[in-house]
């Protein structure tokens, strides 16, 4: 398919409104699939390299990472396991009505299983805009921004042509698809890799599976932490010792 007519294609589906019913929940049909290639040199995060992919429509998306089965150590009740990847890919369900984000993450309590859901907020960066930055990325012209999310700060560049606010990990709210972004510290990069539209196949966009908590992402993270500290000092004071956890700063793609 030539740009014009994908242009046409999703101008018109965005325009129109032509999604189906289910959208309105957490299920729907995707009209297209971008896929990067994920970095990210951190120590929390290297499993989650590869391929990722960003399934969309006029108002969902979830983004993938790939299927891991690297196994890592946790600190879960108080006693270290080694547990395997996300054969999902860590999903992060973007709802863009609602400027609401449900991502899967691992439980720290072992009462709920492997998985958890989280809330998050969507579309909380700043960008700037420059508008005599130019790039071309495969076959799309792009225009750069920076902003700071989470304790990073990114260069992205978007793609006017192709009107979709969203784009790798949790990131978006431009006027177009983010196909690159990496952080200034050059630590996380976001490459674009490829884009399908229409999909020749049809694929659903679904909320991720996992224990549904009541937090979000700040309120889940402190009490992870404060789980872990606990477990840690139990383990220690067994061998007559003493410790502090303290947040993995700068270990992760998101500080909090």
């Amino acid at each position: 398919m030539n740009l014009v007519y994908k242009f046409l294609f999703i101008s018109v589906f965005f325009t129109l409104g032509m999604v189906p019913s289910a959208a309105q929940t957490a299920d729907s049909m995707a009209i297209g699939i971008v896929r990067y290639v994920q970095t990210a040199d951190l120590a929390q995060e290297r499993e989650k390299n590869g391929i990722s992919i960003l399934l969309f429509n006029a108002s969902t998306y979830v983004q993938t990472g790939a299927p891991s089965e690297t196994k890592v150590n946790v600190l879960q009740d108080g006693n270290l396991a080694s547990i395997p990847g996300d054969p999902q890919g860590f999903p992060i369900f973007k709802n863009h009505r609602n400027n609401e984000i449900t991502y899967r993450t691992r439980c720290y309590n072992r009462d709920w299983g492997k998985y958890c859901l989280v809330k998050d907020t969507l579309n909380t960066v700043k960008w700037i805009i420059d508008p005599t930055a130019k790039k071309q990325i495969g076959a799309y012209e792009c225009m750069k921004a920076e902003g700071r999310f989470r304790g990073r700060d990114y260069e992205v560049w978007f793609a006017p042509e192709i009107p979709i606010p969203s784009g790798p990990f949790k990131l978006g709210g431009l006027p177009g698809l983010i196909l690159e972004a990496t952080s200034k510290d050059g630590l996380v990069q976001f490459f674009f890799h490829s884009l399908e539209l229409p999909l020749e196949n049809p694929h659903p966009i679904k909320l991720p599976d996992g224990f549904t908590t009541s937090m979000d992402f700040g309120a889940y993270n402190t009490a992870n932490i404060n789980h872990a500290t606990v477990g840690a000092r139990k383990i220690v004071a067994e061998m007559g010792g003493s410790f502090t956890v303290s947040k993995p700063i700068g270990e992760c793609i998101e500080y909090w």
